[in-house]
């Protein structure tokens, strides 16, 4: 399914994620994703030097360890194909270190809330009948 990341209700790209609890994409950036660009790669980098797209490769000192904090607070939201609200345990962007990739949307589902609250069935009385609405 096609969704929009949006920033400060601005959106910066569209991502094409499949159904499950956690999953990723590749951003298709739009003009405003500019503005979060730096936040995005110094903590993308601090990412590359613990490995975390380098599979194999030694970690390496740490370039900015308060870059991360920047990046988690960033107020990225989802929006589905018709503007709504999706929610979301996280939405994060990481670019890779290639020139000229697009940047990787990841997405967690697994404990982001109902959209409709659940309904819990009447409470029953003793003997199997439903409580009086006074009980």
């Amino acid at each position: 399914m096609r969704y929009t990341v949006s920033h400060q209700g601005v959106p910066v790209g569209t991502v094409e994620l499949a159904p499950g609890e956690t999953v990723a994409g590749e951003l298709s950036a739009t003009p405003a994703y500019k503005s979060i660009q730096a936040v995005v790669r110094a903590a993308s980098e601090v990412l590359w030097a613990q490995g975390f797209l380098a599979a194999g490769q030694p970690p390496t000192r740490i370039p900015d360890a308060a870059a991360l904090s920047r990046a988690q607070s960033l107020p990225l939201e989802l929006r589905d194909s018709r503007g709504g609200f999706v929610a979301a345990d996280f939405v994060n962007i990481v670019e890779r270190p290639g020139l000229g990739e697009p940047p990787v949307a990841f997405v967690r589902f697994r404990h982001a809330p109902a959209a409709e609250p659940a309904t819990q069935p009447p409470r029953e009385a003793e003997g199997g009948g439903r409580a009086r609405p006074d009980a």
